[in-house]
């Protein structure tokens, strides 16, 4: 099925545009905290700021991300902020997981880890993160506020193209 979204790395100023998302999330993450993770991401060589927007360049969605090294000696795809708006269905929420995944199996990891534990209960069941079903659904555990996700299915699968999302 063919998207009117891309997901790409976000420039500074559009990572920056992004906040109005962590408003319409109702996250409570004041502008300078979010500027401050932004420009911390993008200065990071294992992290980063990705965006699902429109040709025109309109962002529907953004996470941030960070490759760890974990004390199993596993390699995690850590994404503290996960933020899409959903208008025509959940597409937005599937391009980013789809986008999370494939950008942590290039980078070898072994789980993907997707939190949302700065979005309260109720708006992490709704419409603002996509559905907690879009999760299950992808094979993600429920842990606490925190999704967890072993890659090797992916792997195995060749699933694991370069190019964009």
């Amino acid at each position: 099925m063919a998207y009117p979204y891309s997901c790409t790395t976000l420039e500074p100023n559009a990572a920056a545009s992004a906040y109005s998302l962590v408003e319409a999330a109702g996250l409570n993450v004041a502008y300078q905290d979010w500027l401050n993770a932004v420009q911390t991401s993008i200065a990071s060589p294992t992290a980063g700021v990705m965006g699902v927007q429109t040709d025109r360049g309109r962002i529907h969605g953004v996470y941030l991300y960070d490759v760890k090294e974990e004390a199993n000696g596993g390699t995690l795809f850590h994404v503290p902020f996960f933020i899409a708006f959903e208008i025509h269905g959940p597409s937005v929420t599937e391009i980013m997981i789809t986008s999370a995944e494939q950008l942590a199996a290039r980078q070898s990891c072994d789980f993907v880890e997707i939190c949302l534990d700065h979005v309260s209960g109720t708006r992490l069941l709704g419409r603002a993160t996509g559905g907690a079903a879009l999760f299950t659904n992808s094979g993600y555990n429920v842990s606490g506020l925190r999704l967890r996700k072993p890659l090797r299915e992916l792997r195995a699968r060749g699933t694991v193209r370069e190019g964009s999302f």
